[in-house]
């Protein structure tokens, strides 16, 4: 509305609008949002994620992937980001996707309460070292089916400004875990 708004002014006024791209070389300030690199941006290992996660589970949407670290065709990115399906994992529903969730350690509790929360369905990359949250966790990897895969060390990298792998140096056996959010039906 507001577009046609202007639009109809600029014509009243007997002026033109055009447009031209500037490449982000020389559109440095306008462009420096997109090149800001994430220290949360690790990844596993593409061919691992091929072997031992895509082809055991169908998960459809990467939800916590910037356009260099994703999995999948399809994925959803912290910020605004080319390719990406949609930004915030948080502000998106997640019924009707098996999710693949790598998201920062602070986020995991959160992960774990939307999960809980729309009933949805996930593989995510947690440690299963007992953290306040492992018991909840637990439940939605027992909801899930009980499933879940190791992870070497070796199959990750840091982001590109992280200075290390934080999962590595903190002794953390990382696994992808199968979860869901939805209790299964209770036989009376």
């Amino acid at each position: 509305l507001i577009a046609e708004e202007l639009w109809s002014l600029i014509l009243s006024l007997g002026s033109v609008i055009s447009a031209r791209h500037i490449s982000g070389v020389k559109n440095v300030r306008a462009d420096a949002l997109s090149r800001m690199s994430d220290r949360y941006d690790h990844r596993i290992h593409q061919s691992f994620f091929d072997e031992a996660i895509s082809s055991k589970w169908a998960v459809t949407v990467d939800a916590f992937a910037s356009n260099s670290s994703r999995k999948l065709p399809r994925f959803w990115s912290r910020r605004p980001a080319p390719g990406a399906e949609r930004v915030d994992a948080f502000n998106v529903p997640w019924t009707g996707e098996l999710l693949f969730l790598f998201p920062p350690e602070k986020l995991i509790p959160l992960c774990l309460n939307k999960l809980i929360r729309e009933e949805a369905e996930a593989v995510l990359i947690a440690p299963s070292n007992i953290f306040f949250w492992t018991p909840l966790l637990l439940r939605c990897n027992a909801w899930g089916g009980g499933d879940s895969i190791p992870i070497p060390s070796s199959m990750f990298s840091p982001g590109p400004s992280s200075p290390h792998n934080p999962y590595g140096t903190k002794g953390w056996d990382l696994r992808a875990w199968r979860l869901s959010g939805r209790p299964p039906h209770m036989l009376l």
